[in-house]
Formats: structure tokens, sequence, C-alpha cells
């Protein structure tokens, strides 16, 4: 029985539009290989030595504020370049469609068998009838620029974060990242939840197996692809 349905951000939740993003970067001037300049997704498989993606992993993991990134950034542009413009490029990264945001609030909705209901836990969220209902939690790999990016935009749609998921767990405040097994326990540790009674769904492959050896259940999608999964997941939540 499924009781936990957790979530990655970029990939999975909203699409990354990197090619669109780093082609912003390129234009101020900033030097990138051309293998980040051709493709949407996760760029896995492009060393993290490039300056760029060196300095969103240490954002990711709270090594670096979003304020430390745009500066780091800027001394690589070309001379003018602003805060706004490198801001308004790097949260072009992501697209976040109203309709999985709605798939998320219609899962927090689904209600529990019965069987499950007569020894309520931490993994299970009671509702205004007294009925227990999934949880949706976030595991994100995510800097803060990102993070306040992203709760603005489901505000604009109506969604607000806290509508949608009942935990959220950011890398950028833990100081670790996936696929770092200890955010997954800190996830598990924190929330109380039984692994094995969760369904973890995620972009990356390296996340995935993490996930599978803390015992999540898991789902590996493609970047960008929810929306050809939504009628799986609920059928494999029945």
């Amino acid at each position: 029985m499924i009781k936990v349905v957790i979530f990655d951000l970029g990939g999975v939740i909203a699409n990354l539009k990197t090619k669109e993003s780093f082609m912003k970067f390129a234009e101020m001037g900033l030097p990138l290989p051309k293998e980040m300049l051709t493709k949407d997704g996760p760029l896995n498989g492009i060393p993290s030595e490039i300056p760029l993606l060196d300095y969103i992993h240490k954002m990711d993991k709270g090594e670096m504020t979003g304020k430390e990134f745009l500066h780091a950034v800027q001394q690589q542009c070309n001379p003018g370049t602003s805060y706004e413009q490198l801001l308004h490029a790097y949260n072009d990264l992501i697209e976040v469609p109203v309709n999985r945001l709605a798939f998320l609030k219609e899962l927090r909705k689904r209600q529990l068998p019965s069987s499950t209901q007569g020894n309520p836990t931490q993994t299970c969220c009671e509702n205004n009838h007294g009925t227990q209902s999934l949880q949706v939690f976030l595991l994100s790999n995510i800097g803060d620029l990102h993070w306040e990016a992203f709760k603005e935009i489901c505000s604009g749609l109506g969604m607000p974060v806290e509508e949608c998921f009942d935990r959220m767990y950011c890398s950028y405040q833990l100081g670790m990242a996936k696929p770092d097994p200890r955010i997954f326990r800190h996830l598990i540790e924190d929330s109380g939840i039984n692994p094995t009674e969760a369904l973890y769904i995620d972009d990356f492959t390296a996340n995935i197996e993490a996930g599978k050896a803390v015992g999540l259940q898991t789902l590996h999608i493609d970047a960008n692809t929810l929306d050809e999964h939504i009628d799986a997941i609920r059928q494999r939540l029945e």
C-alpha cells in the first residue's frame, strides 16, 4: 500500500528548459560548451567542473547563496551585465505546467482505503472528515533562487506550494543533495514514514538507485515527461 508519493522537482514537476536558459547566458558572454546549448533537460554527463554547473551544484547544497551565484557569474559575462538579466536567464530554466500542480492537489485529496485507517501514523494525513489521505512530499536538489521562483510561479497560478505538498525537502536548506543517501534517510527519519509504503519519482537514474537503496518504491521517468505517466501513477495507487 502506497501512503506517500515523493516527487522530484526539476524535470518532473517542473520542465527544465536548459537550452533556452543557457543560450541567454551565452548571449551575455558567459563561455559555455556547445552541449549545454543544444538540448533541454538534465545535463547528465557534462563535466561539473564547468564553472556555471559548479556554482549551481554549490547553490543546491547551500554552499553558495543566490546572490553569491549571481556575482560569480556576472564576473564572467560581458561588462554591464546586470543581476536582473542573470536572474531572469537562470529562472527561465524552470517551467511549471499548471496541470501538474493540479495533479498534486488531486493526490493529496485521495482517501486511503479503510483498512489503513484503523491505526493512524505519520504517513497518513487526517482531513476534516476524519479520514486519512495520501501524502505528497517534495525532495529536490534546488538552490534558493529557484525555490523562491518556484513558489512565486505556484502562487501566481493560484496553487501555493503549501496546497501542493504536505512536506518539502530542499537540498540547499539541508546542506546535502541527491544522490547522497543522507538526504533520503533524513526525509524518512524526519517524516516518520515507512519507506516501503512510499513511491519516489525522479528523472535521474542515480537518484532512483539511491532511493531504492533506502527501501523506497521508485518510478524512473525521462525528464519533462510526467504528463505521460499520470494515468500510470493513478493506477499504481489503486
